[in-house]
C-alpha cells in the first residue's frame, strides 16, 4: 500500500531519532497513537526493540490497513481504528495501558471538544491529557504539540498546573521552525513520565536544522519550583531567564509589573471587504490603521483606508491619545503612538493591529515604546508570541509579558528625553537631506 510521505501530518524523518532518545529501553507495551503518521520510521522502531509489544491506532481503517503492514510480525488485535480526541478511545483495544506511548496529534483544528470531562476543549490538548490517562505508573509519554502549551492561560494553563501536579515532567524541546511541512506554528516535543512529581530538573532543550539532521543549539535544566512560579513552559523565557540580561532586569530593584495589570490590550476590528473613500462616505468616515501606517517611529496615514460608519458602531475600537499600536502579524516589529491631532478623523485599528492603552496613571505610552523597542523588550514579545518565520501576537500574550515600572514621574523624565533626542535627529535627517538635495542640484549643472 503506498504511504503520502510528503503529507503534513507525516512525522519528519529527523524527529525519529529524538523520539528514539526518550524511548524506555525496558518499556514492554508500547502505544502509537496515529500510527499512520509515523510510517517513515516505525519499521526500525520494531527492529530496534524486539522485545516490546507494539499496539497502534488510527483514525480510519485506511489508516489501520496502512499500519498492519509495516507491524506485519505484530498481532493484529493490537491495532484499532479509534478517535484519539475523544474519551474511551481504546475502548476496542485488548490493552488500554501502555509503559511507552508515542504521539503527534493534528494541529490546528477548527472544531473544539465540548466533552467536559477534559481540562481543555482543543483537540491537540484533549490528545494529550486523554494519553496520560493511559500510562501505566512509570510509563512515559512523547508527545509533540503546538507552541501554545507553553505559555497559554486559561484551560491551557490549567492543564500544565495538572501535569505538574500530577505527573513528572522531563522534558521540553523546542523544535526547529519548518520541521512540519506546511505549518508555520512553533512546536515542541514534551516528555511527561506518570510518577510523582519530585525535585529532578526539567530539561529544556532547543534544536535547529542542519543538513536535514536535528542539531542541539541550546539546553538548560529548569525546578520544578521556579517552572510554577514562572507560570509557563516558555522555553525563549527560560532561557531568557537563565541569561546575564534577564538576571540583571530581575535583579534591578526597579519594580516589575504584568502588561496586562497596568494597561488594556485589543486586537483591532476587521473590516476587509468593507474600506471606503474620502469621497463616498455617507455616515462618518473612519480612518482605518494598517500594519503600513505603523512606522518606526510614528504613524502615517499614507494609503490609509477608511470605513463608512457611524462612531457608536465602532465606538469599543476608536482609537485615544497615547494608545500604542503594534502589529499583531508580519516579520517586523514596530511600535508607534497615536495621537489624534495627527489625523483629523476618528480612527481604529485593523485586524491585524493590537492596541495598547496604558493606564495613564501607571504606565506611559512613550516609555512603554522605550522599552518595547530596546533589544531586551524585543527579546520579551519574540518569546511569547506564537509564529515562527510571521510573528503572531494576541492579547493574552502581551499581558502576560513583565515589564519595568518605575514611578510615573520617572517614566514621564525618559519620556521627555526620548522625545526630544527624537526630534533632534528628525531635525539633522532633514537638514541633511536639504544640503545632499542642494548638492545635487548645484554638482548636475552642466
Amino acid at each position: 500500500m503506498k504511504f503520502d510521505l510528503e503529507s503534513e501530518k507525516m512525522i519528519p524523518a529527523a524527529l525519529f531519532p529524538l523520539f528514539m532518545e526518550n524511548y524506555t529501553a525496558k518499556a514492554k507495551n508500547v502505544l502509537v497513537a496515529e500510527a499512520d503518521k509515523f510510517v517513515l520510521g516505525l519499521s526500525s522502531l520494531v527492529a530496534d526493540h524486539p522485545k516490546s509489544n507494539f499496539y497502534a491506532t488510527a483514525q480510519d481503517e485506511e489508516g489501520v490497513k496502512r499500519v498492519k503492514e509495516v507491524f506485519c510480525n505484530q498481532n493484529p488485535e493490537n491495532f484499532v481504528n479509534s478517535d484519539l480526541y475523544s474519551r474511551n478511545f481504546l475502548r476496542e483495544s485488548s490493552l488500554e495501558n501502555f509503559d511507552f506511548i508515542l504521539s503527534s496529534p493534528d494541529f490546528g483544528f477548527r472544531t473544539l471538544c465540548s466533552d467536559s470531562y477534559f481540562i481543555c476543549r482543543e483537540p491537540e490538548m484533549v490528545a494529550l491529557e486523554n494519553l496520560l490517562y493511559h500510562l501505566n505508573k512509570n510509563g512515559t509519554l512523547c508527545i509533540v504539540v503546538p507552541g501554545r502549551i507553553t505559555f497559554s492561560q486559561g484551560s491551557i494553563g490549567n492543564l500544565r498546573k495538572h501535569i505538574q501536579n500530577h505527573y513528572k515532567l522531563e522534558e521540553i524541546i523546542e523544535l526547529p521552525k519548518n520541521v512540519f511541512l506546511h505549518t508555520g506554528i512553533k512546536t515542541f516535543m514534551i516528555k511527561i513520565k506518570n510518577a510523582e512529581p519530585d525535585n529532578t530538573p526539567v530539561s529544556i532543550k532547543k534544536y535547529t536544522f542542519q543538513n536535514q539532521s536535528l542539531v542541539l543549539d541550546n539546553q538548560t535544566q529548569i525546578s520544578l519550583k521556579e517552572l510554577k512560579e514562572l507560570d509557563s513552559w516558555n522555553v525563549e523565557r527560560i532561557f531568557c531567564g537563565h541569561s546575564d540580561e534577564w538576571k540583571n532586569f530581575y535583579n534591578s530593584p526597579i519594580p516589575k509589573v504584568r502588561l496586562g495589570d497596568v494597561a488594556e490590550i485589543f486586537r483591532g476590528k476587521n473590516v476587509v471587504g468593507k474600506t471606503t473613500s474620502h469621497m463616498s462616505a455617507t455616515k462618518s468616515l473612519i480612518g482605518v490603521i494598517n500594519i503600513s501606517n505603523i512606522g518606526e517611529y510614528k504613524l502615517n496615514d499614507v494609503n490609509m483606508d477608511y470605513i463608512d460608519e457611524t462612531e457608536r458602531m465602532v465606538s469599543r475600537y476608536i482609537l485615544h491619545d497615547g494608545d500604542m499600536l503594534l502589529p499583531a502579524r508580519g516579520t517586523t516589529l514596530r511600535t508607534s503612538v497615536f495621537y489624534s491631532n495627527v489625523f483629523s478623523i476618528p480612527c481604529i485599528p485593523s485586524a491585524n493591529v493590537m492596541a495598547i492603552r496604558p493606564k495613564p496613571e501607571k504606565l506611559n505610552s512613550v516609555y512603554l515604546k522605550i522599552f518595547l523597542d530596546s533589544s531586551f523588550g524585543r527579546r520579551l514579545i519574540n518569546a511569547v508570541q506564537q509564529g515562527i518565520d510571521i510573528m503572531n501576537l494576541n492579547a493574552s500574550d502581551l499581558e502576560n509579558m513583565i515589564i519595568p515600572l518605575p514611578r510615573i514621574e520617572q517614566q514621564k523624565i525618559k519620556a521627555q528625553q526620548y522625545e526630544r533626542g527624537l526630534r533632534q535627529y528628525q531635525e539633522a535627517i532633514d537638514s541633511a537631506e536639504t544640503l545632499w538635495k542642494k548638492t545635487l542640484s548645484e554638482l548636475e549643472q552642466f
